[in-house]
């Protein structure tokens, strides 16, 4: 039996690498949205494989959180509105789930730059109080 479960978790180990190679490769090709799934399902088989107390489990965590944010700003740049609400909607759900699994600390952090983004982006929309009630909660509790 303990050779089954050896030959699993290498299995599992293995299909981690090769998500987290695909989503660089697909990251260096440009193609985000391929990279962010590949991050995606590199983080449910690391919460699977090593439960959610594993600093692999909180890294891949922080990863796909700042992999949002920083494509969602990259799509705003862009003019790309839904794609920015979307993954920053993302990154917001990640840090607000009852499962995250990374530190206070480092929770607060993320989502000071994911309110700080949505501030960014309801700016430029133009809709200044949404703006403005993003930044508020940034520099109200989340430093």
């Amino acid at each position: 039996m303990a050779e089954t479960d050896e030959s699993y978790a290498a299995e599992i180990e293995s299909e981690i690498a090769k998500l987290e190679r695909d989503a660089e490769r697909s990251q260096k090709s440009g193609n985000i949205e391929k990279a962010l799934r590949l991050l995606e399902r590199a983080l449910a088989f690391k919460l699977e494989a090593y439960g959610p107390e594993n600093p692999e489990t909180a890294s891949a965590w922080t990863s796909l959180t700042n992999n949002y944010n920083v494509y969602a700003m990259k799509h705003l740049q862009d003019e790309d509105f839904k794609a920015s609400h979307s993954l920053l909607s993302k990154a917001k759900a990640l840090l607000e789930s009852p499962a995250n699994v990374i530190s206070d600390e480092e929770k607060r952090r993320l989502l000071a730059i994911t309110y700080n983004n949505f501030a960014c982006y309801y700016k430029k929309k133009n809709m200044l109080k949404s703006a403005l009630t993003h930044a508020e909660a940034v520099s109200s509790g989340y430093r």
